[in-house]
């Protein structure tokens, strides 16, 4: 790993207890047909799936060596993408847990193992968008917002080594009111 840091050598021990992995889109399309019926989504888990895929078809995601839909034990699922240039950043850009397991750490294992992979990657920081009914979720795992977007939802461009905001690059500069 690039980063070398104890902290991360931890969350590996820590994360080897759980299943996680990548989805393709067969899966996930697979998985929107029968959601209703599949292990406690419903219908906001539906519409959270729905939109990702949708993005991801319009994207051309799905192929692409620079974006994967994660899983842990196909309960929560998340959308990222790597960016080329510097500084390189990850985009987190669909994260939900199917309903029957929220409120059971399966976000917080899923923030964590977003981490791991990130820095896996070279990379060290974690840019998004929280959606309103999700602030109280990032803000209790300790994240910080650089301000709100136009939409009214709150950014944040997240140094994961020092676990604080990132100074904004001018090009994330644009997304903030």
């Amino acid at each position: 790993m690039i980063f070398d840091n104890p902290i991360l050598d931890d969350l590996d021990d820590e994360l080897d207890n759980y299943g996680f992995g990548e989805v393709d889109e067969d899966y996930c399309k697979a998985l929107l047909v029968s959601i209703d019926d599949y292990k406690g989504g419903s219908l906001s888990s539906k519409s959270h799936l729905k939109n990702a895929i949708y993005d991801w078809n319009i994207e051309k995601q799905w192929n692409s060596p620079n974006a994967k839909v994660l899983h842990l034990d196909q309960k929560a699922f998340m959308f990222i993408s790597f960016t080329k240039r510097e500084p390189r950043h990850c985009t987190l850009r669909h994260f939900f847990v199917l309903e029957n397991y929220r409120g059971k750490n399966i976000g917080s294992e899923m923030m964590s193992y977003l981490s791991k992979e990130i820095l896996d990657n070279k990379v060290r920081y974690l840019r998004f968008f929280a959606n309103k009914p999700s602030i109280g979720f990032y803000e209790s795992l300790g994240y910080k917002w650089h301000g709100l977007s136009k939409t009214g939802l709150p950014f944040t461009y997240w140094d994961l080594l020092l676990e604080d905001l990132a100074p904004l690059p001018n090009s994330q500069k644009r997304y903030i009111v």
